[in-house]
């Protein structure tokens, strides 16, 4: 005569030890320990992955195992916002480079093992700044003999955000500034200024 139980709400890839014991009025006796581990699952709850270092021109991505793995972890996998891999392997970061100066990249990462897969949500980093740089001269309007209109556009690699923009006028600084414009009234007549 047989008995069984079914033994319930059990986790993926897990042992588990099991062993029985009969009584009769004077006392109980246990068997041996039968030992199962349970059948892998998909990989659940995958955190974001942090960046560890970020730097104008690479970024250092680093994360952590499943909450559950449910299963030996075969490899993660780095996407970009193209869903081009940038990263495989079973390393708990990886670092990135050829990046641009304070510019935003997005990532994903995705965590395997034998049954099945698990994606963490996107996270979106942005690039340290530098100093900018493709900054056209100042363009200069002569508005009277002695008025001097100076203009000037944004440079074309901010390279970051930028807080305020140095006039100068013969290697002095005339003019600390947010505005793209300054009016010069302090010229001469048939006098050369270099900016």
């Amino acid at each position: 005569d047989t008995t069984q139980y079914t033994d319930v709400n059990l986790s993926a890839f897990t042992a588990y030890d099991y062993s029985i014991s009969a009584c009769t009025v004077v006392g109980c006796a246990a068997s041996n320990v039968s030992s199962v581990t349970t059948l892998e699952s998909t990989p659940v709850q995958l955190v974001i992955p942090t960046a560890s270092q970020i730097t104008p021109y690479s970024i250092v991505l680093a994360w952590d195992t499943p909450a559950s793995p449910n299963g030996i972890i075969l490899n993660y996998t780095v996407y970009d916002s193209t869903d081009s891999v940038i990263f495989t392997g079973v390393a708990l970061t990886t670092t990135i480079t050829g990046l641009s100066p304070f510019t935003q990249y997005t990532y994903t990462l995705q965590s395997c093992n034998r049954i099945g897969c698990v994606f963490s949500e996107a996270t979106t980093l942005l690039t340290s700044e530098i100093p900018p740089n493709l900054i056209d001269p100042p363009i200069l309007t002569i508005i009277r003999f002695d008025e001097l209109e100076i203009r000037w556009s944004p440079p074309n690699a901010p390279n970051g955000i930028i807080q305020y923009y140095l006039l100068r006028k013969d290697d002095v600084i005339i003019l600390n500034s947010t505005n793209l414009t300054y009016i010069d009234t302090d010229i001469f007549a048939s006098t050369t200024y270099q900016d």
